[in-house]
């Protein structure tokens, strides 16, 4: 897979792998470095392969390999963090060079708040199944995707969505999410996804210490 350049036999291949997955999951979950290889490769330059690779890791994760993909989505999310949004610093350019010669290298490229969104759910789908891995995913996930405004808003949107849901839903992890988004609501831009913020910090500070942090970010 990593030495074919062609994006169509991959999304095959990886079709067939789906395919094989309903009957031999457990001999797949041993190649989970492989597959998560072909996005290291590809990055985001076709957003059908990184969905199916997105599909087949969260499928075959499990206790023994979750660790590992738990690194490889951190580093897909910072990655996707200084992504263009879509392709506005090429656009101009890209459709000057269009008119003269086709289609550029960039014009397959797909959106970056696409995604982003797949890794969000990607995130969701693991933590939900593995509760223990919420702080090791929802660092990084608030630290790279709260404060992005305009284009990238959607994905702030949707991580402060699933804030919110986690912070609901598991009481152990609450007192850490609520210290880490106190400490980060100065640096939101969006003004609906401060909105939800502020109302998941004002509902459920239980302690006095997050209730005087909520009060000095707020402030």
């Amino acid at each position: 897979m990593q030495d074919q350049n062609d994006n169509n036999v991959k999304l095959i291949v990886l079709n067939k792998i789906v395919d094989l997955k309903k009957l031999y999951s457990k001999i797949l979950e041993e190649y989970m470095p492989d597959i998560l290889n072909i996005i290291r490769e590809d990055s985001v330059q076709s957003i059908e392969i990184n969905q199916k690779v997105l599909e087949l890791v969260t499928d075959l994760v499990n206790q023994r390999n979750v660790k590992e993909v738990g690194v490889f989505l951190n580093k897909e999310i910072t990655k996707a963090k200084k992504l263009p949004e879509h392709k506005s610093a090429i656009d101009k350019e890209d459709k000057e060079k269009k008119d003269e010669s086709g289609p550029s290298e960039y014009s397959g490229i797909p959106s970056t708040n696409e995604y982003r969104y797949l890794l969000i759910k990607s995130v969701s789908k693991i933590t939900h199944i593995y509760p223990d891995t919420i702080p090791q995913m929802i660092e990084p996930l608030m630290d790279s995707f709260l404060m992005f405004e305009k284009k990238g808003s959607k994905a702030s949107l949707e991580t402060i969505v699933f804030i919110r849901e986690l912070v609901e839903t598991y009481a152990q992890h609450r007192s850490s999410i609520l210290s880490k988004l106190c400490g980060l609501l100065s640096s939101i831009k969006n003004h609906m996804v401060l909105r939800v913020a502020i109302w998941i910090v004002g509902e459920y500070s239980a302690t006095q210490q997050h209730i005087d942090d909520a009060f000095e970010t707020i402030k």
